[in-house]
């Protein structure tokens, strides 16, 4: 029956099958739940779950390529979590601001929401994820054209995931260091960035992540005249 248990239930349920949606039907149906969830976080005024809906929603969104309502979505989920204190709530949020500022090419609000991030991560004992978002940094830096700071990052980046058994984080930290040396021109120093990278996507099978160095490296050779 009705109850406030039984809102909460709900709410944990519809987060935990947003957590694992796949394909754009699920993820379409997820958000229609998670808008459910809202409304009942919102109801009995449980700011935790509220931001963790609105997190979800951010997130789906950003699957789905919608990236100025996922952007609106997860400041406000952050709004949420800082107004609770709870860092732990608000590391989702600025982890996703931070990727989606990068992919709209809005650098100078990339390297901010990644600086937060990483710091964030390296306090909660997130390594895959502090490793990763450093990495970011250095990608946001990079476009920023602030070379010096991105490489300093690409390097914590790269020092972090090779202490990681996790092929896919570390072939993230060196294309992100390929990538920050070929806009800077440098194609003698990407290309061995890039190669390490290929190397170890290839072992773990990460395809896009191949995708990935293929088209940056192509771009390195194009900066560089080559």
């Amino acid at each position: 029956p009705p109850s406030a248990d039984a809102m909460r239930a709900e709410i944990r349920a519809i987060l935990k099958l947003a957590s694992v949606a796949v394909g754009q039907a699920q993820v379409e149906a997820d958000l229609a739940e998670l808008q459910q969830a809202r409304s009942l976080a919102e109801s009995l005024q449980h700011q935790p779950r509220l931001a963790q809906a609105l997190y979800w929603m951010a997130r789906l969104h950003y699957v789905a390529g919608r990236f100025d309502q996922a952007v609106e979505l997860a400041r406000r989920s952050l709004q949420v979590a800082d107004e609770l204190g709870d860092e732990r709530l608000a590391s989702a949020p600025v982890n996703l601001l931070a990727r989606i500022h990068c992919l709209r090419g809005e650098p100078a609000q990339g390297a901010a929401y990644a600086q937060r991030s990483a710091e964030q991560m390296g306090r909660l004992g997130q390594k895959v994820e502090e490793a990763a978002i450093t990495g970011g940094l250095a990608f946001a830096l990079a476009l920023h054209g602030r070379f010096g700071e991105a490489l300093a990052a690409a390097a914590r980046g790269v020092e972090l995931a090779e202490r990681l058994d996790h092929l896919p984080t570390r072939a993230a930290c060196h294309f992100y260091e390929g990538a920050a040396r070929g806009w800077r021109g440098d194609l003698a120093a990407a290309e061995p960035c890039f190669a390490r990278a290929m190397t170890l996507a290839e072992g773990a099978g990460d395809v896009f992540r191949r995708y990935l160095i293929h088209g940056w490296r192509g771009e390195a050779r194009l900066l560089s005249g080559a």
